[in-house]
């Protein structure tokens, strides 16, 4: 389990704030490393003509898998963005950390015998029947059910809804409801403030109708995007005879000054590759801590939404960039076998609730990545792209006088 406060109240159904706290912190775990899954899977996928075996008939099969599980993943961490929110209108904090990949296997309650793990692979129809379990609705697991009344993530989501609807609306919001973040203050797409039961049941329901698809079976759901991609596969079989879709990457790679603290990783041994993966997860910490600030009420709404800005920026013209460069380099000095990106963190670290502080440090650490860019060839690049974030920084007040 991920937390004592769930591990104190395990096998106990009595609706507490605790508990609803505890299990969105579960999710918000859960949709962030199932978000890195997703994309590492969607970098995996070749996507040049140059490549070995693409013709331009496997190039539009591969950049359209790799698109749709890219919005998949964009939406994941929409997801975890709602159970911020949530958190915040219930009193909790938002967060950001999840554990390490690969997942041990019984880290969360869900499909007790079958076990799904998160963690790093590439683009394989294993891989695709691994994303369609975590996705399955609930009732189609009703006899793997654990002591707390689900088995998916979807059920985990059920069980938060029962509790919301149990609590009584006035002791239960304990945020402040102007602090809520929405669309105009961070650029999540119908992001839904939390301040009733209403919203907040709405907010629950979006999140599993999304994944799911269970109103009414969309095929633009999670789960149905995964099952057609799966049929596309399979149905396209012979055009892949002796080809696969993916780069050679290797299962859950990791700096190998890193390999230790986690069991089940590939080291990274080459030295060049290493040095694009420490820029990567750098780069993908600072992500996290700029987007997580959008949710922090100690802050003003100009530097939240600053900052949140620079953090979802950093997506596409960063973290991209450096990910499918890493799927294309060694993993070790010699032999085939590619990296990708291995989403390191090894802390929680949010920004002070200081502004004038909180802009200094993230200005200094842009500046530190564009320099380490620069000395990385591999990624040479980005460097400008990077220096460049500094300056879309809501600007410091000048000092009077």
């Amino acid at each position: 389990m991920n937390n004592g406060l769930r591990d104190a109240r395990f096998g106990d159904d009595r609706p507490t704030r605790s508990l609803l706290l505890s299990l969105l912190t579960e999710a918000g775990e859960l949709e962030h490393g199932l978000a890195c899954c997703y994309l590492f899977a969607a970098f995996s996928l070749k996507k040049e003509l140059s490549e070995p075996g693409m013709t331009w008939q496997r190039q539009r099969l591969t950049r359209m898998w790799a698109a749709q599980i890219f919005m998949i993943a964009a939406q994941e961490m929409q997801h975890l963005a709602e159970v911020w929110n949530l958190l915040g209108a219930f009193g909790g904090t938002a967060y950001y950390g999840r554990p390490a990949f690969p997942q041990a296997s019984r880290y969360y309650a869900l499909h007790p015998g079958a076990s799904p793990r998160l963690e790093l692979t590439a683009f394989s129809r294993a891989t695709l029947d691994r994303f369609i379990l975590f996705e399955e609705p609930d009732p189609v697991a009703v006899d793997r059910q654990g002591p707390l009344g689900f088995a998916t993530i979807g059920g985990l989501y059920r069980k938060v809804q029962a509790i919301i609807a149990a609590l009584d609306e006035d002791t239960l919001f304990l945020g402040d409801p102007t602090q809520q973040a929405a669309a105009a203050l961070v650029d999540f797409p119908g992001l839904i403030p939390v301040t009733d039961t209403a919203s907040a049941l709405a907010a629950v329901e979006r999140i599993i109708d999304q994944g799911e698809g269970t109103r009414s079976d969309r095929v633009d759901s999670h789960l149905g995007v995964f099952r057609t991609i799966r049929d596309q596969l399979d149905a396209h079989h012979g055009e892949f005879a002796g080809f696969d879709p993916a780069r050679p990457v290797t299962a859950n790679p990791i700096v190998a000054r890193h390999s230790a603290q986690a069991p089940g990783t590939s080291a990274i041994t080459n030295t060049d590759t290493a040095a694009v993966a420490e820029l990567f997860d750098s780069a993908y910490a600072l992500m996290l801590q700029l987007v997580l600030a959008a949710f922090s009420p100690g802050l003003p709404a100009a530097t939240r939404t600053s900052f949140a800005r620079v953090g979802i920026g950093f997506m596409p013209t960063v973290i991209r960039p450096l990910a499918e460069t890493l799927t294309q380099l060694r993993v070790a000095p010699t032999g085939t076998a590619t990296a990708g990106p291995g989403f390191y963190l090894s802390r929680f670290l949010p920004l002070p609730a200081a502004a004038a502080t909180a802009r200094a440090l993230v200005a200094e650490r842009l500046d530190e990545l564009g320099a380490a860019c620069a000395t990385v060839s591999a990624a040479a690049t980005l460097a400008p792209r990077i220096h460049d974030w500094t300056a879309r920084l809501e600007p410091q007040p000048r000092p009077a006088g």
